[in-house]
């Protein structure tokens, strides 16, 4: 770790800056620095063992018992696989300047919520945009028995024109999960005591989302709904009390009981509607009274009309495009499809998913049942349907039919027995 002179003198960027052309293993130049703090750094690199000249390096300073840690949890985490989780694609150890560092590659990031929240607050649209997706990665890591750990928004990335979330803090709850930075603002209060947990990552979502919405990440105004609900229910000071992701998106899922709509009162518009309604009824009724009461009705002639020996098939209801079975879904995620490739679509293309769901609700497996029509489609189609996620229970088994068209997309679903 460089003295403090040093950074009093260069400052952070200037240090870092200082290793940009230097190449860590044989393989990964420092292309461009893309920023960090005193103890590490993020770097554009090249890395072509995953294929991809857009890729990204972090370099954290670090030695002995805490480098061994941090490399322990970076190959945990390249294990865990999730479609809005940044990919690693591998780690090591090195020595540049003297100083000694432990490195994790991943994908390149584009952008990053915090660089946003430097400028402007998001909208409620944009806060919702990225809330379902963030809920999504928590679900399937608390499912799985592993956590965040430092859910910020410098770690709320945009990855291809998708967001995603930083995976390089991923880690196991219970034993090696412990911290191993210092405690920031987005920390719940129980973390300085110790480790993290599911219930210290629902406190760091409370924070974020009151930031993307504030820019503070405590706000001591009411937000608006249903942000609100969800952010003091996230920052309960008693970890117990805190919700789940699953409660959270079971929420989002629930129809607004009537009595929580804004009651608004009428207007006069309204109230002059409602008069003329009823004087129309009045004189109506007046006008049966004095015309129609005195009238006899014809007689009903029984058997007047006999039955055909044939009768024709009786007309049936027709059945809505998405069966009753759709309702069972907590989250209903459709493919994002660009504009582009959608313009490319005639008629209908119809892909079928088959889903495996985990008793927690999340989406285990999910494969293409043939024929898939486009590959590309597909791909997209599987993607989102890995995102789906059901009431906790038994495992079971669902069938997806998305319906792909220029105008839009639909889905149906039918449980597997």
């Amino acid at each position: 770790m460089p003295d403090e002179s040093l950074w009093n003198r260069a400052g952070i960027a200037g240090f870092w800056r200082r290793w940009e052309g230097q190449v860590v293993d044989g393989l990964l130049p420092l292309c461009q620095y893309l920023g960090g703090s005193p103890d590490r750094a993020v770097f554009r690199t090249e890395y072509h063992l995953a294929n991809s000249r857009r890729a990204a390096v972090k370099l954290v300073l670090a030695g002995g018992r805490n480098a061994a840690m941090l490399l322990d949890r970076w190959r945990a985490a390249e294990a865990v696989s999730h479609p809005r989780l940044v990919r690693l694609f591998g780690c090591g150890s090195g020595t540049l300047r003297g100083v000694e560092f432990v490195y994790v590659v991943m994908e390149h990031a584009e952008e990053d919520l915090a660089s946003v929240l430097e400028t402007r607050c998001l909208t409620a649209t944009e806060a919702r945009d990225i809330l379902g997706p963030t809920l999504d990665v928590l679900a399937y890591l608390h499912s799985e028995g592993f956590v965040h750990g430092h859910l910020s928004p410098a770690n709320v990335l945009a990855v291809d024109d998708q967001l995603k979330l930083a995976s390089d803090s991923v880690c196991r709850w219970e034993g090696e999960c412990a911290r191993l930075r210092d405690c920031d603002q987005w920390d719940a209060p129980e973390t300085a005591r110790g480790g993290v947990s599911p219930a210290a990552d629902m406190w760091a979502l409370g924070a974020v989302l009151t930031a993307a919405l504030t820019q503070r990440p405590v706000c001591s105004s009411a937000l608006a709904e249903p942000f609100q609900e969800i952010v003091s229910h996230c920052m309960k000071e008693n970890p117990g009390d805190r919700w789940t992701a699953g409660q959270i998106l079971a929420y989002l899922a629930a129809p607004i009981p009537a009595g929580a709509r804004s009651a608004k009162r009428p207007s006069s518009m309204t109230w002059i509607a409602i008069v003329l309604a009823a004087l129309l009824v009045f004189v109506a009724a007046v006008t049966w009274l004095r015309h129609g009461a005195h009238q006899t009705a014809p007689p009903i002639a029984v058997n007047a009309v006999r039955p055909n020996p044939v009768q024709p098939n009786p007309v049936r209801p027709q059945r809505p495009r998405a069966s009753r079975a759709t309702a069972a879904a907590l989250r209903q995620v459709l493919p994002e499809i660009p504009g582009k490739a959608r313009d490319t679509i005639h008629g209908t293309v119809r892909i079928n998913v088959r889903v495996d769901v985990e008793e927690s609700g999340s989406v285990a497996d999910a494969s293409i049942v043939p024929p898939e029509g486009s590959r590309y489609l597909a791909n997209l189609t599987l993607d989102a349907a890995r995102r789906w996620h059901f009431p906790p229970g038994n495992r079971q088994q669902w069938l997806l039919h998305f319906q792909l068209q220029q105008a839009g997309t639909k889905v149906s679903t039918e449980r597997l027995k």
